[in-house]
């Protein structure tokens, strides 16, 4: 409870988005209201949205636990391991083994319906859920973990989550109904990867790479 209180200003901003989105799911067709978001488009937002997808990728989860190894303890480190991977092992899981046959959108409509970003290479499989927005939601909770005491930037880290989401959905990577998935299933592994990574009791893990670093140091 403890925890939960500590990120009350992330997990606000980020209910708030997904009790719009449910709103929306339950009450227009998957196909109908992908289409209403897709026709809200211009070049800006294509330049935009097609960089800012990039903060749910590997590769930049990857960038931040480097950092956090650094000049954090192991403990923060494993704990932002524990988010990635299990925001990955479970979003592939479920595309998997769950909803196989998930189309993407660019698959689902018929071609040349929707507006495409130039450059954005579709994947046409494997919809559901998100992968970029898990990945989002749990490292930038993380995040957000790592700097409870400072509340704005909780909310800027939540607002960052829910661009990458939405990201996906207008380049079309994803439903909306997908990326609601993600961001459930972001939120969830972050505190799976607490729960987990809080009950090993071993004294290395609250060690600073840095100071180790500085002790053996020549």
């Amino acid at each position: 409870m403890k925890l939960v209180k500590s990120l009350i200003p992330f997990l606000i901003t980020s209910s708030l988005a997904l009790i719009i989105a449910i709103f929306l799911i339950f009450t227009f067709d998957k196909k109908s209201l992908h289409y209403a978001i897709n026709q809200y488009y211009s070049n800006s937002l294509d330049v935009f949205f097609k960089y800012v997808t990039h903060l749910g990728d590997g590769l930049f989860a990857v960038a931040i636990l480097l950092i956090v190894l650094y000049y954090r303890s192991y403990r923060s480190f494993f704990i932002g391991v524990g988010c990635f991977a299990f925001s990955g092992i479970f979003s592939q899981l479920v595309k998997n083994f769950i909803a196989p046959n998930a189309l993407r959108p660019s698959k689902f409509f018929e071609p040349g319906i929707l507006h495409l970003v130039e450059g954005v290479q579709m994947n046409l499989f494997h919809s559901f859920p998100s992968g970029h927005t898990a990945t989002a939601f749990a490292m930038f909770l993380f995040l957000a973990y790592l700097n409870y005491k400072n509340k704005f930037l909780q909310i800027i880290l939540a607002f960052l989550s829910i661009l990458v989401g939405y990201s996906r959905i207008y380049l079309s990577q994803h439903f909306l109904q997908d990326v609601t998935a993600g961001a459930i299933l972001g939120i969830a592994t972050f505190f799976l990867s607490i729960l987990v990574i809080d009950k090993m009791k071993f004294p290395w893990m609250d060690l600073y790479f840095k100071d180790l670093l500085k002790k053996n140091a020549i």
